[in-house]
């Protein structure tokens, strides 16, 4: 939490000189449904928060080249279920600072996309198995620090001040190393894989 205050307070004061130049600034909140893929589990389980704060620069009437720091919650997860034959329980919880960069452009009045690469800090990481003990076997190598990866959207500008966003990120590179003994919950080059569900606050 300390590095999310300090980045949301750089962030904050230089929002005051952007506002008055010609970029556009914006805060955003959000829901994140996450797996990983090579994980041998499927679907979006692990459910997490988003937060961000952001600017743009307009490149022309329709389109923004714009960049974000924010906070976002990943990872996998598979409760047990013993009544329908599901005996294992796993979770990865994953916290990123991130940084993506993007190109906003616009579809029509209301509908706009976005894309571009993403650059991620991994804050801190929890990997529990079946009896809720933290799993780190030497045989498993630690997560990668920082995380590449590449984001698209579509947003909805409700008005001047609001928009809804539904977002896709995918990891470009594993986000650790294969280990050396296999698991049930591990396969082979984990990626995350990321739906996240946005509310943006425009400022002007």
């Amino acid at each position: 939490m300390r590095y999310i205050f300090v980045i949301t307070i750089f962030l904050l004061s230089v929002q005051s000189r952007l506002m008055a130049q010609s970029f556009k600034s914006t805060i955003s909140a959000g829901i994140v449904g996450s797996q990983v893929d090579g994980d041998n589990l499927g679907g979006y389980d692990k459910i997490g928060i988003y937060a961000g704060l952001g600017v743009r620069y307009p490149l022309s009437a329709n389109i923004d080249l714009g960049m974000q720091i924010s906070f976002i919650q990943k990872g996998s997860r598979q409760n047990a279920d013993p009544a329908n034959g599901l005996y294992d329980a796993y979770l990865m919880r994953l916290n990123y600072a991130e940084i993506p960069v993007f190109i906003q452009g616009k579809i029509s009045k209301k509908v706009y996309f976005l894309a571009g690469p993403t650059l991620g800090y991994l804050i801190s990481a929890i990997e529990k198995d079946n009896y809720s003990v933290v799993t780190q076997p030497s045989s498993v190598p630690p997560f990668r620090k920082f995380e590449i990866g590449i984001l698209g959207a579509f947003g909805y500008q409700v008005n001047d001040k609001w928009s809804v966003v539904v977002r896709g990120q995918y990891s470009m590179i594993p986000i650790r190393k294969t280990p050396i003994i296999q698991l049930w919950y591990y396969n082979d080059s984990l990626k995350n894989n990321v739906l996240v569900f946005v509310l943006n606050y425009h400022f002007n």
